[in-house]
């Protein structure tokens, strides 16, 4: 849990030392300002998120209070979540593709604990991708089939070894180095999808590079 604390802090330092450039410049254009408003604004996300990663963790050893659930729309969480990464996925040479279907995915759920899965996997793909080559393209598709809304977050990275697949959603299984993860970020996610009725599930790409796969059941209302 530490480590999705760790995710919106790093988007608030990002955010916070773009706005600290601009501001050295002294001298703002009108597209300037309009740039650190939407700073701000990210800034101002990555703080909420802090405060519903707190409530998780509460939520975790059984102290937190019960969050009733919403009508959430797929495509507008999924775009939320590329508009506060837009800046570290440019900074790290990291492409963005979308195809998102023009269904509306309408799932009942906890907006913010939906939020977590997309950040927890696309910073994932993220660090594959940088890790990997220095840069990637990070492909993200929604579709409907049936009574089912599908998200796909394709990655360039190296892919996942054989070995481990099914092993990357236990809980402190991890791969990365000691103070780069803490083995947590997929379990949560498996859990939070299990708790909204859904599924996930990964593979490695035939084209190089990985893709999870995430299912919910969709609503008309």
């Amino acid at each position: 849990m530490v480590h999705e604390i760790n995710n919106p802090l790093c988007v608030i330092s990002s955010n916070a030392e773009e706005i600290k450039d601009l501001l050295d410049a002294k001298r703002l254009s009108e597209k300037e300002i309009i740039e650190i408003r939407e700073y701000v604004d990210v800034i101002s996300e990555a703080v909420k998120r802090i405060a519903n990663y707190v409530d998780d963790m509460l939520r975790f050893i059984g102290k937190h209070q019960q969050v009733s659930k919403e009508t959430i729309e797929i495509n507008s969480v999924v775009k939320t979540i590329i508009g506060l990464k837009k800046m570290d996925l440019k900074r790290n040479n990291i492409k963005v593709a979308t195809k998102l279907t023009g269904a509306r995915l309408l799932i009942k759920g906890v907006k913010h604990q939906i939020e977590q899965v997309f950040l927890n996997l696309i910073n994932n793909a993220e660090y594959a991708m940088r890790k990997h080559m220095g840069k990637g393209t990070l492909t993200i598709i929604t579709k409907k089939e049936g009574n089912w809304g599908i998200v796909e977050i394709n990655d360039t990275g190296p892919g996942i070894p054989e070995d481990i697949l099914q092993s990357i959603f236990d809980s402190f299984f991890t791969t990365k180095p000691p103070g780069e993860g803490t083995g947590l970020g997929l379990a949560i996610v498996k859990n939070i999808v299990k708790e909204h009725n859904g599924t996930v599930e990964v593979r490695n790409r035939k084209e190089g590079g990985a893709v999870f796969i995430i299912t919910f059941p969709v609503t008309e209302k």
